[in-house]
Parts: structure tokens; C-alpha cells; sequence
């Protein structure tokens, strides 16, 4: 009997082909599908499921929980179904029948620890979900459209790609669109909070218990100096960035008696009572964080400590040397600077994609941003007027590093 069965073959060359060049065409679907998911809420709700239900979820659960009574459940049945491939969500079936409604959800802990809100009561503070809806939102995505255009017309579009989009370059079109201000900011404030959590926990160069003065440069709202100066109560906070953003900024105000847990200095009074053991009084005086208005190619607070997180990788060279030399003059002969930002690899590495993308980032929001490697943080602070800084590696984010300088003697 003849055989007509055809026999499997491995692919030729071109069809091996085919896996990478797919990820690269689909690759914003993804994060668009998972953009759906968090603005419906679906990790929160999901969160809500406790130990009786083994922390999942039905699909018909999950639905019911939606602000609409007649939600698509075969649109959710698919996207959630796609999501748990992506290591979002872990699908169980409930039954052996072939319902495709028939699954319950679980939060992978990547989404419990990033794409759960942070919530009333800090529930998650390591959430990213505002900096993630930030990226994807269509504002910060449009000006991707136009990289081609920042090519062609070389170094002239100072705004870079965000201002071919918009007509107007980030800081320009964030100060007059409200909306637009308030993605960027809270997107950059959660961001911040992650970051800043793994810097307070390795940074030891606060915990002499020095008194210090110590300058955020371009701070925003104030959330990372708030929280240096939650971990360390003897310093006095300074939060510098534009008019504009220091008006928004809420107040940070001093308290006593332990009103608050934010920026305290704490001291104990011990009093003996006849025929009783020491009973301890605990005073707390929180001296709050100041906020303060102004330009910082102009001119930076005085300080004993200046600390600037992803502020220089938005500007070319020249304008940086200007930054970091503003930041030498405000402080003493013996004070310190710190910035947090990327420190590209020279060789390959783990996080060399993920520094590249952040690069690519600052082509599409501004004009002469860049990441840059050892060697270029090195010449920009000796133009600065700056020793050699040194470099340490954030915790958890490879990505993120410190670098620590001094001022040096002379320039």
C-alpha cells in the first residue's frame, strides 16, 4: 500500500526567521491588552479574592465586578487568556468541559507586586501601575511615530520627537495641558517610589546622623526627598524644581506628637515615678520637607548634600556641565553630590536592553537626552567640577545606579 503521509521537515533557514521577526511586529500588543486589563481594575479585583477562593477568581466573578452589567465576556475570556501566557495571570480550569468560560484567574507575583494599585493605605507601594498607563498612554506614544523625522531633520527640532508630535517639546506641553501634567507626573511619582525605596534601603551615606541640608534638583512633588528624609529625620529636605511644579506640589508640613510618620526627629524623655518602673515619653517633631521655586540652569539652594535623580539624562552635555556646575556652587568645599540614573554597559550585559530602550525614550521625549556610559559620566563631572564619582548598582533594578562625587578643589 502506498504511503501519500507527508513527513515532517525541519524549516528552512528563512522560516527560523519567523519567531523574532513576529515579536518585533507585535510587540506593542501586549502592553496594550495589559494597558485594558489595569485601566478595568482586574489585578485589584482579582487581589480582593481571598484565602477561601484560593486567591483566584471565575471569569464570571471577575466580570460581575466590572462598572457595567453587560460586560463581553468572550472579549474578557480571550485577553485574560492571553494575558496568563505573558506571566500576568495564572489560569486554572475549574472543570474537565469544554466552556471557554469555565477558568478561574490568580495574579502572578509580578502582578501583584507592579500592576496592583498602590491604594488608600499603601497596600502595594512597590505599584507601577501609574508609570506603566504613563508609557503607554497616547500622549508619550505618539512622539514614537516620529523618530524617523528626528533623523532626518538632524539637531534642529529641540524638543525632539515629543515636539514634532505635539508642536511643543514635554515641559512645554505638560505645563499647559492639564491632563497630559497629571499622567507625567503621577506616572514619574510611582517610578520614584520604587526607586527610591531601594535607595534609602543601601544607601549609607546619611546614617552618621549628621545634620545636613540636603537639595532634590528637579524633585517634582517632593516624593523622593520625603522619602530620605522619612529614613533619615535629621536632615532638612529641600524639594527645588519649576514654578509650575512646585505649585501643584502639596504641602509638607511639620507635626508633633506623632500626627504624622513623616520626617521626624524623635527624642525620649524618661521620667522616674516614685514606686513605679521609667516610663517613656515619646515627642516627635517633624520638621516637614521645603519646597522651593526656581531654575536650575539659573541657580540651585545652597545645600550641604545635592541629589539629582533622572534629571541629566534629559539634556545634551552642554546644558548638564551647566546643571552640575550650578550644583557646585551651591555647595560647601566639602560637599556631595548624588545622582541616581543609568550607567549604560560597554559590554554586553543583562540589562543592556532594558538601558538601551530608556535611551531610546529620551530620543522620543526630548531633544538632546541620552543615557550615557562610566567613561561620559566620568568627563561630564570633571568639566563640573567634580572628583571621579563612585558607582554602585541599585538593588533590584541593575539597570539604576548611584553615583556618588564630591566637589572637587578646584575646576
Amino acid at each position: 500500500m502506498e504511503d501519500h503521509g507527508h513527513q515532517l521537515q525541519s524549516p528552512p533557514q528563512d522560516l527560523q526567521l519567523m519567531s523574532p521577526m513576529r515579536d518585533l511586529i507585535f510587540s506593542p500588543i501586549p502592553a496594550l491588552f495589559l494597558k485594558s486589563v489595569v485601566l478595568l481594575k482586574i489585578p485589584d479585583i482579582i487581589a480582593t479574592a481571598g484565602p477561601q477562593s484560593s486567591y483566584t477568581l471565575s471569569l464570571t466573578q471577575i466580570a460581575a465586578r466590572l462598572p457595567t452589567q453587560s460586560p463581553r465576556l468572550d472579549y474578557l475570556s480571550r485577553i485574560l487568556r492571553y494575558l496568563s501566557t505573558q506571566g500576568i495571570f495564572i489560569e486554572s480550569q475549574t472543570t474537565s468541559s469544554d466552556n471557554p468560560f469555565d477558568f478561574r484567574y490568580g495574579l502572578t507575583d509580578t502582578a501583584k507586586m507592579f500592576f496592583v494599585s498602590e491604594g488608600e493605605n499603601n497596600e502595594n507601594p512597590f505599584s507601577l501601575v501609574p508609570f506603566f498607563l504613563m508609557i503607554n498612554h497616547e500622549t508619550f506614544m505618539n512622539p514614537l511615530h516620529h523618530i524617523h523625522e528626528c533623523v532626518l531633520q538632524g539637531p534642529g527640532v529641540a524638543g525632539g520627537a515629543f515636539q514634532i508630535a505635539h508642536g511643543k517639546d514635554l515641559w512645554a506641553y505638560t505645563r499647559e495641558n492639564q491632563h497630559s501634567k497629571v499622567v507625567f507626573n503621577t506616572g514619574m511619582e510611582s517610578f520614584t517610589k520604587v526607586i527610591m525605596k531601594l535607595f534609602v534601603g543601601c544607601y549609607k551615606g546619611f546614617e552618621a546622623g549628621e545634620k545636613l541640608r540636603v537639595v532634590d534638583v528637579g524633585g517634582g512633588n517632593g516624593a523622593a526627598i520625603a522619602q530620605i528624609v522619612e529614613a533619615h529625620p535629621h536632615i532638612n529636605g529641600i524639594n527645588f524644581d519649576l514654578p509650575q511644579v512646585i505649585e501643584s506640589a502639596q504641602s509638607i508640613p511639620g507635626n508633633l506628637f506623632g500626627v504624622s510618620l513623616i520626617y521626624s526627629m524623635k527624642f525620649s524623655i524618661e521620667i522616674l515615678l516614685k514606686g513605679l518602673q521609667y516610663c517613656v515619653f515619646s515627642f516627635s517633631f517633624f520638621a516637614g520637607v521645603e519646597h522651593v521655586d526656581g531654575d536650575m540652569f539659573q541657580s540651585i539652594p545652597s545645600a550641604d548634600v545635592v541629589f539629582i535623580k533622572h534629571v541629566l539624562h534629559n539634556w545634551d552635555d552642554d546644558r548638564c556641565v551647566k546643571i552640575l556646575e550650578n550644583c557646585r556652587k551651591a555647595l560647601p568645599d566639602n560637599g556631595r553630590l548624588i545622582v541616581v540614573d543609568a550607567v549604560l554597559c560597554d559590554q554586553p550585559c543583562l540589562t543592556q536592553e532594558v538601558q538601551m530602550i530608556f535611551d531610546l525614550i529620551m530620543i522620543s521625549y526630548t531633544g538632546g537626552g541620552r543615557e550615557r556610559n562610566e567613561q561620559q559620566w566620568r568627563s561630564l563631572l570633571d568639566k563640573s567640577g567634580f572628583t571621579a564619582p563612585k558607582i554602585v548598582t541599585l538593588p533590584g533594578i541593575s539597570s539604576i545606579n548611584i553615583l556618588e562625587t564630591t566637589k572637587a578643589k578646584s575646576l
